[in-house]
């Protein structure tokens, strides 16, 4: 399911806007995959920070603009113990350029005309929920549910809240003003998939493998063996009469978690199932074929040899719009990305800290 971006990105307001990114939603700062040694209370973490970091039309960008900024970013303006001085030195470049980009776009978007106010948030949010599925908005209440809100509290709350405010505004901006048109065509969609046939293509099953699919009576007493035979014995006949039931029967009646598939276990090699049912399986000659009723630890099971899957590549008409996708969301940020650069230029931003190239 595709989950709106408005609503989206307001459980995440009062995130930067970083140079690789449509939507404002990330943090300027993320947690780095293994938290750095805590700092000592007297360290200063903010060492590594130069007292000027960069210039717009030739105003300083300053240390105090850069930690008031950061702080801001933090759970009731308090930086988490596992910030050290370390993760601060590393995370400048980012923070910086996310800072400056920032700032930025906020004087454009201010510039023409997209000021922030609880009204505008209140009535994106308005727009943006008529335009949701019922899954989506369903699922979006389910979640607030979760944590005691509805859904007219939440856009209340988040209306009165100045960095929502402020970022809807951005983002409103920039989907007008910058991004504009991202449309893909079909042509654009094709040229891509001819030229990725392979992230679309499905290998063949290994040499040696297996492909089965059961119909499991689970049982773990005596009566409940005697039982689940009786129950398999009745599907085994009803299958031998009529065998394209199967998918249905596993569906209904089956025990495994595989009934979500009509029964299908997929590929799987000698070893991987218990001895009773593999060599069950192996016994079956042709793709298609019926076993009586097997009895293993975990009950009786009916199973079904099914042809080994040959290496297939879905058609285009099948991922088109995945495609156009991830296509659009491309040239979204390649839209962001040059703007970006001519407003740097524009304003003449001069960083006074090294910005490694993929920060650029």
């Amino acid at each position: 399911m595709k989950v709106n971006k408005i609503l989206f990105a307001a459980m995440f307001a009062g995130s930067v806007f970083a140079a690789d990114q449509v939507k404002p939603v990330a943090p300027a700062a993320p947690v780095a995959p293994a938290a750095p040694a805590a700092a000592d209370a007297k360290d200063d973490i903010w060492a590594a920070v130069p007292a000027v970091v960069a210039e717009i039309n030739g105003k300083n960008v300053t240390k105090e603009e850069i930690v008031s900024f950061m702080t801001a970013q933090m759970p009731d303006g308090k930086i988490p113990p596992m910030i050290n001085g370390e993760f601060i030195k590393a995370m400048l470049p980012s923070i910086v350029k996310s800072y400056v980009n920032r700032t930025l776009i906020q004087d454009a978007a201010k510039k023409a005309g997209f000021a922030p106010s609880e009204k505008f948030v209140v009535d994106t949010f308005q727009e943006q929920i008529k335009k949701a599925s019922p899954e989506e908005l369903e699922a979006f209440k389910q979640q607030l549910a979760m944590t005691g809100k509805t859904l007219d509290t939440f856009i209340a709350e988040k209306a009165k809240d100045s960095k929502v405010q402020e970022q809807f505004a951005i983002q409103a901006f920039i989907d007008k003003e910058v991004i504009k048109s991202a449309n893909i065509t079909d042509e654009e969609a094709k040229a891509y998939y001819d030229k990725n046939t392979d992230q679309f293509t499905s290998p063949a099953d290994p040499e040696g493998s297996f492909r089965a699919s059961h119909i499991l009576y689970a049982a773990k007493t005596d009566a409940e063996f005697k039982d689940a035979l009786a129950k398999a014995q009745k599907t085994y006949a009803i299958l031998k009469a009529d065998p394209s039931k199967f998918a249905e029967i596993a569906k209904d009646e089956s025990s495994c978690p595989s009934k979500a598939q009509g029964g299908s276990l997929g590929a799987f090699s000698k070893g991987q199932m218990v001895k009773e049912f593999e060599d069950a399986t192996i016994a079956l000659k042709n793709p298609g074929d019926i076993s009586e009723p097997v009895k293993t630890q975990f009950g009786y099971h009916i199973i079904r040899k099914d042809a080994p899957q040959q290496a297939t590549v879905e058609k285009f008409d099948a991922v088109k719009a995945d495609i156009i996708d991830v296509l659009k969301m491309q040239k979204m940020e390649d839209s962001v990305k040059k703007y970006i650069a001519e407003l740097e230029a524009a304003n003449k931003v001069k960083y006074l800290i090294e910005i490694p190239k993929d920060k650029e």
